[in-house]
């Protein structure tokens, strides 16, 4: 489970992949993992993140990674990526496995799920 209070915001940095189950660890030592669900296409491809929408909208380059129920996992990704990560066409591992080889030690928010409820 998160480490997340109601209405705060936590940064974690993504450390480690197992399949499609990655690993985000607070700088105090705690760590939880997740399921990455990425969503398929109707082009054949997969995403693995969308833009966050919040009020009051947030800077535009503020994504929301997919993932199994339960996480709002929140990062900036960088324009380069965007262009060139989706969408991926064929296996979804291919995409899991770039976007971690890109975005590893890099900062993650998690906010509470219950903001978006």
């Amino acid at each position: 489970m998160p480490l997340t209070g109601l209405g705060s915001e936590i940064d974690f940095a993504l450390t480690a992949l197992e399949g499609d189950v990655v690993t985000f660890k607070h700088a105090d030592g705690h760590s939880f993992k997740v399921r990455l669900a990425p969503l398929r296409l109707p082009t054949g491809g997969y995403a693995l993140y969308e833009a966050w929408h919040r009020e009051p909208a947030p800077s535009s380059r503020l994504r929301r990674l997919l993932t199994e129920l339960g996480y709002e996992i929140v990062f900036e990704l960088p324009l380069l990526l965007e262009r060139n990560l989706e969408p991926v066409m064929g296996d979804s591992s291919a995409l899991i496995a770039g976007f971690f080889r890109e975005m590893k030690d890099e900062t993650f928010k998690n906010y509470p799920r219950e903001l978006f409820k």
